[in-house]
């Protein structure tokens, strides 16, 4: 089976502590910012193609999102953006490999920053921390459950109408990286609601 590899980090350096530490550093980040200015809030509905690697599991489909972003800064540029995020994944559609079926699920704490923001478009970068579940199935049965925790690092486009309380962003780059050489790429779309 052909597989596009990524580098990934190794195992041995992400602790749990490095993980602990960087979601703390996240939170007092964005306590102190938020307590500055007010902030603005918006609901984060989004699917997207997906491929995940991991361990020896491989498989591709559409992965659904649901998050929560808040403006944590004066001028609206850095934002926290907690989301989670499930797939089912089979390898149908894949040559030459053996039936698979997954579940994987993942909790995503992350810092967005608006490096162009302009009245009808945003370009941003994010990266942050996740905790993932990780069920295989075989014969409708749970033969596996993991759990694993990393990070994550995604670009995107914003496109919005100043008169209008949505926007449409499309990250064509989404990546997690995590423990036991666990690998997740795609691309998603994203529908904001601004509260």
């Amino acid at each position: 089976m052909n597989r596009l590899y990524i580098l990934t980090l190794p195992t041995n350096s992400m602790t749990k502590k490095t993980l602990f530490t960087s979601l703390l550093i996240v939170l007092i980040t964005s306590l102190s910012f938020a307590q500055k200015s007010k902030s603005i809030e918006k609901i984060k509905l989004g699917t997207g193609y997906t491929i995940v690697d991991y361990s020896y599991l491989y498989g591709r489909e559409l992965a659904y999102n649901i998050g929560y972003s808040k403006s944590i800064s004066n001028n609206h540029r850095l934002w926290l953006v907690p989301s989670l995020t499930v797939g089912d994944f089979t390898t149908e559609n894949i040559d030459d490999a053996e039936d698979q079926h997954f579940l994987t699920s993942i909790l995503s704490v992350a810092l967005q920053y608006d490096i162009i923001s302009r009245n009808k478009f945003k370009f941003n970068v994010t990266a942050g921390s996740f905790i993932s579940n990780f069920k295989n199935f075989k014969n409708n049965y749970s033969i596996l459950k993991n759990y694993n925790y990393g990070y994550n690092f995604s670009l995107g486009m914003e496109f919005k109408r100043k008169d209008k309380p949505y926007s449409i962003e499309l990250r064509p780059i989404n990546v997690n990286l995590g423990t036991d050489s666990f690998v997740q790429f795609g691309a998603n779309a994203i529908v904001n609601y601004r509260l």
